[in-house]
């Protein structure tokens, strides 16, 4: 008779630890999705470090935040320095203006 091996099939990290990786799956391309993080950002090392199940991963944290809190400034100045230029449009038509 051939023996049936039983397959484990067990999560290798935690539920917190999972939905923390389904989070920024789904969260971070929804929140910034012209924008992929490298291997380099911080975003990117806290995500190999909830896939491995690493406790350091929690003080990790604070440094993703920040850069998160970064990448929002950063689209906020480029929203505003478009909106500068378009109004810098308005001004030179109204300028223009002649009756």
């Amino acid at each position: 008779m051939i023996k049936l091996k039983k397959l484990l099939k067990e999560d290798s990290v935690s539920p917190s630890y999972r939905r923390m990786l389904n989070a920024l799956g789904n969260v971070i391309p929804m929140v910034f999705p012209d924008s992929k993080p490298g291997m380099d950002s911080p975003i990117f090392k806290f995500q190999q470090m909830v896939m491995q199940g690493k406790p350091e991963a929690q003080k990790e944290w604070p440094k993703v935040k920040k850069y998160i809190d970064k990448m929002f400034k950063d689209i906020k100045l480029k929203k505003i320095k478009e909106e500068q230029k378009l109004l810098a449009v308005l001004d030179k038509t109204a300028k223009g203006m002649k009756v």
